[in-house]
């Protein structure tokens, strides 16, 4: 347990860490990338031992690179934006500090993981001023530079109010809710002067929609300190199915391919069109109405596409979403996602642990009896022998045990 000055410390990274769907969607608006330097963020490294651990690292700046997808909640997104990270030499040098932003978790760090940064981070600071002065007479002052620097807790605090109000206007202005993942910062006012634009590909605008995209190791070898961060302007390139694409004469209510990803019943849902045109009511003046040019009427209409795009984004802010046709996805891809589904079947398990207190067969007694193979814990040790199947999978049961405390 960190206390005093670093336990502030470590509350304020917490509000300057980016989360990876607050990533890909100021990329996605076109946000000035600027916004996401010295931000915390949490991804899975290599460590010199040879094992995988999350680490926290700071966002240096955003570079583009080769075109890459891997997204598990859709396998048509793709994007050419990469996150720098700054790293010490012990991770640089094995890792890279170029990532793609499905490498980047959506959990909050702990304490134990800042303080590895914040030891880690001393240390460089430590070799740094080594070399410094060593190299003084060279005029060599570069080493380390902004990698050995440990931020402030109000420099910390003004990162997270400008994500936070970043990522707030980003949300009004494409309906829906600011992706902060699990973290909760404090709602802010202050306007943002970075503009906002909207994705295109050909003649035809894509609204922004959240997504929630699988972790993936970074692969490039170490990137200089002299890069700067890219100003400009890109994101998040959604290349549509055929079948989706508008045809020759632009007309947006044509006919369009049937979505794979997901289904849901028309009028089931309140406030599905988040963020599309609503139709006008009928007019009482039906020949004036009737008058009005084709363009005029498509525009007051909702395209299909634009039906779908908030049927999407309705469903990635309640529900999170695997991709159904798994045989077309790579090798690569379908080890992201199996370790996605891993970790939010932990997940649910823990929450149902939380939340299960009796047994559910008796409804008395506190369960104790763990069953096998299916590892649920649901039994008490009375109602453990007069079953044959698990009551919650319905698997055959080939052993069960009781743990004792030690």
């Amino acid at each position: 347990m960190i206390a005093g000055e670093e336990h502030q410390l470590f509350l304020a990274a917490k509000q300057a860490q980016l989360s990876r769907n607050q990533a890909a969607q100021i990329i996605m608006a076109d946000t000035s990338h600027s916004v996401l330097q010295g931000a915390f963020v949490r991804v899975l490294l290599e460590l010199p031992d040879q094992t995988e651990n999350y680490v926290v690292a700071r966002v240096g700046a955003v570079t583009t690179g080769e075109l890459y997808g891997g997204f598990a909640n859709n396998a048509n997104l793709r994007t050419d934006k990469y996150l720098l990270l700054l790293l010490p030499p012990s991770l640089a040098t094995i890792n890279g500090t170029q990532y793609q932003l499905n490498s980047i978790s959506n959990s909050l760090m702990t304490e134990k993981e800042f303080e590895t940064w914040l030891g880690m981070t001393r240390v460089n600071a430590h070799m740094a001023l080594m070399v410094n002065a060593t190299n003084r007479e060279g005029g060599d002052s570069q080493m380390g530079g902004p990698n050995c620097c440990i931020p402030t807790k109000q420099e910390l605090l003004a990162i997270g109010e400008r994500i936070h109000t970043v990522g707030a206007q980003v949300s009004a202005a494409h309906g829906f809710s600011n992706p902060a993942g699990r973290q909760q910062r404090p709602a802010n006012g202050q306007q943002n002067a970075y503009p906002e634009t909207q994705l295109h590909q050909g003649d035809w605008v894509m609204p922004d929609m959240p997504m929630s995209v699988a972790r993936r190791s970074g692969t490039n070898g170490v990137a200089s300190r002299s890069a700067v961060p890219s100003n400009g302007y890109g994101g998040i390139i959604f290349k549509a199915p055929a079948a989706t694409q508008p045809n020759n004469n632009n007309n947006s209510n044509g006919e369009n391919g049937q979505d794979n990803t997901a289904s849901v019943p028309s009028g089931t849902e309140d406030g599905v069109n988040v963020g599309a045109s609503t139709p006008r009511p009928p007019s009482s003046k039906g020949q004036a109405h009737a008058s009005q040019p084709t363009s005029e009427q498509n525009l007051d209409l909702p395209s299909r596409h634009q039906v779908r795009q908030d049927v999407l984004n309705k469903l990635n802010q309640h529900s999170v979403v695997f991709p159904q046709n798994i045989d077309e996805l790579k090798l690569s891809q379908l080890r992201l996602t199996e370790r996605d589904m891993i970790e939010y079947l932990e997940h649910v398990r823990d929450v149902l642990s939380s939340k299960q207190e009796n047994c559910v067969v008796c409804l008395d007694h506190v369960p104790t009896v763990i069953s096998l193979p299916c590892r649920h814990k649901v039994l008490c040790r009375l109602c453990a022998s007069a079953v044959t199947t698990c009551p919650v999978c319905r698997s055959y049961l080939f052993e069960l045990f009781e743990p004792k405390e030690i």
